[in-house]
């Protein structure tokens, strides 16, 4: 197990050069699965550093992480096929005397989804820049899930240090425990 890791009030941290926080954050990860849902060690997992990276990596899976996850699914020139045949049934339904909200609505969901989807693919890229840009130029790297976080810095003398979060008491005091019985 990993020496020199501090415990805080929410978690444990550790300073030290790549391949120790490397090594750190793998038995972070192993520590983990058993105080945290599948989901959080898994995003925990991919994110963490890795001795065989570089830290320009930490970089790109941060930006990954953090983008918005919405997806919108569109069928391009088929949703306004879609559209129109349903703002066609909606027309019927007027002149028939019948309510037509179900059509048109379920039309304009319809129409609207490649604006949507292109928007948001603008938004992404957007996004992607501001944080690589500006969110991580002063080199820390972080990364949120439902039961845990991570934040990771540098400096420019080359030491890095790893600050694991983990929200619930019971999960934290089982990750606690782990490095305290390692010393």
């Amino acid at each position: 197990m990993a020496d020199n890791v501090e415990e805080t009030n929410s978690g444990v941290k550790k300073k030290g050069e790549w391949k120790e926080i490397a090594e750190f954050s793998e038995e972070v990860e192993e520590a983990v699965k058993d105080a945290a849902d599948e989901q959080s060690v898994k995003e925990f997992e991919e994110w963490r550093p890795k001795e065989e990276e570089a830290e320009n990596n930490m970089k790109r899976k941060t930006v990954e992480k953090a983008l918005v996850k919405k997806k919108i699914s569109t069928k391009g020139k088929e949703d306004f096929k879609d559209a129109s045949e349903k703002a066609l049934e909606a027309t019927k339904k007027v002149t028939t005397g019948q309510n037509p909200s179900k059509e048109i609505n379920q039309a304009s969901e319809t129409a609207i989804r490649p604006f949507a989807a292109t928007v948001l693919g603008v938004f992404r890229r957007f996004e992607s820049l501001v944080y690589s840009k500006i969110i991580l130029r002063g080199k820390r790297y972080y990364l949120d899930t439902e039961e845990l976080s991570a934040d990771m810095k540098s400096s420019r003398s080359g030491e890095y240090e790893l600050d694991v979060n983990v929200n619930s008491d019971k999960s934290r005091q089982k990750l606690k425990e782990k490095f305290k019985n390692a010393k």
